[in-house]
């Protein structure tokens, strides 16, 4: 059996691994844990009570974060004249024509998303 940390066990005495909790009782245990000094993640699972093989009963959505993933997305516009003034309005972080095209030749690639 590995050996487990301080911190790992303090964590499996605050809660009890055989019961089940309401969405609330859990996300109070979660905040109450001790933390570690990276970025937790937590698995959530929920049974519907369906039959996955019935193609009527699929589950399938997406669920928008309250505050997003927590990364800032860079955007970067290469655009002119009206465009680049409309671009800068709705927040575009670079924004440019010939010369960040020759900066992203050149290598640079410190955005996310490229328009």
């Amino acid at each position: 059996m590995p050996k487990r940390s301080k911190l790992y066990r303090k964590q499996l005495e605050s809660f009890d691994n055989l019961r089940e909790y309401t969405l609330k009782e859990g996300l109070d245990i979660l905040n109450a844990m001790p933390h570690v000094k990276f970025n937790e993640t937590v698995e959530f699972s929920v049974k519907l009570g369906i039959d996955p093989r019935q193609s009527d009963q699929n589950v399938r959505g997406a669920v928008a974060l309250p505050k997003g993933t927590g990364k800032e997305v860079k955007i970067a516009v290469i655009a002119m004249d009206k465009a680049a003034d409309e671009a800068k309005a709705a927040g575009a972080d670079f924004i440019g024509q010939e010369d960040l095209i020759a900066k992203i030749k050149d290598g640079w690639l410190d955005f996310d998303v490229l328009i």
